[in-house]
């Protein structure tokens, strides 16, 4: 599955591809994903959930406003996929194939595997901090 279900990183984007965003705590995944925000990107991750807004069965984007603490207000899909539950969610309600998200993000890249299709695949990328320079 994991090799239908994503794309290789050396074939040619797809619009049809969902950029999968693969969260590992404290490897400035956060800072990333407020960066998302800031370039206008609509993410599927956990605010949703955290927001109320994971219970309906259609998928939309909803903003978030920003509370002073940001500069511009967030988009986000109706989705968590965050946990597994909510991956199993976005499977059910076709987030890869809506095209409402410019990206996804979770922590649960094996199980994330069942929101793609072979005809709408992800594309895994992560953001890593040295090692090394972490524990310094």
């Amino acid at each position: 599955v994991l090799a239908n279900n994503f794309a290789d990183l050396d074939s040619p984007f797809d619009e049809a591809h969902l950029p999968i965003f693969w969260h590992v705590p404290k490897s400035y995944g956060s800072s990333l994903r407020a960066y998302y925000s800031c370039m206008g990107l609509v993410e599927a991750g956990d605010a949703s959930e955290l927001s109320g807004h994971g219970e309906t069965e259609d998928l939309y984007v909803w903003e978030r406003i920003c509370n002073g603490d940001c500069n511009v207000n967030a988009l986000y899909v109706n989705v968590d996929t965050s946990g597994k539950e909510g991956i199993m969610r976005a499977q059910r309600l076709g987030l890869a194939q809506s095209g409402l998200a410019d990206l996804a993000t979770t922590m649960h890249l094996g199980f994330a595997t069942n929101m793609f299709t072979p005809e709408y695949k992800g594309r895994i990328f992560t953001l890593l901090r040295h090692p090394v320079e972490q524990q310094v």
